[in-house]
């Protein structure tokens, strides 16, 4: 499952997000979007909706510089 990737203003707290948006690439996935946020420096919390309603589901990611 392919998401179609973009950058949006998130009507949840106004904060650019990156957004993976499964709508125009996928049957089965297509009323689920992904909203990802930096939290911190180097930190993102990612949030699962489905439709327009927020779904208790979280992930984090983590990214170390590589040097």
């Amino acid at each position: 499952i392919e998401p179609f990737l973009g950058q949006i203003q998130p009507s949840v707290d106004h904060r650019p997000c990156v957004v993976l948006d499964y709508s125009q690439t996928s049957f089965v996935a297509r009323p689920i979007r992904d909203e990802i946020r930096e939290v911190a420096p180097n930190l993102y919390l990612g949030m699962v909706y489905f439709g327009k309603r927020k779904l208790p589901i979280r992930f984090w990611l983590s990214f170390t510089p590589v040097s």
